[in-house]
């Protein structure tokens, strides 16, 4: 039985024709460190065509702020201190 980088090589040769000697098969989605990480949060029962995930996050910082975001027009605003100006934030919707 033939391993399966063979396989999948002879698969692409029979459909595209000769592939190069550095061509590798694309990688199978394996689950990730992420798909590690999600936590359904959704009742079936009570919707049952709706699947929503809660997804754990980590990461490394200066200082954290909980505020919640204002109507800005068509937008969300959020108003974080002047001394965060030009610097790098990332904002994670907990709700």
């Amino acid at each position: 039985m033939p391993n399966p980088k063979t396989r999948k090589r002879a698969e692409a040769e029979s459909r595209f024709g000769p592939v190069s000697p550095q061509w590798t098969p694309p990688m199978s989605r394996k689950q990730g460190p992420t798909d590690l990480n999600r936590e359904q949060v959704s009742d079936p029962e009570t919707n049952p065509g709706l699947t929503r995930y809660r997804t754990k996050f980590t990461g490394y910082g200066r200082e954290v702020i909980q505020k919640e975001v204002k109507q800005s027009g068509n937008s969300g605003r959020v108003y974080l201190p002047p001394e965060w100006v030009g610097k790098s934030v990332k904002v994670i919707r907990i709700d």
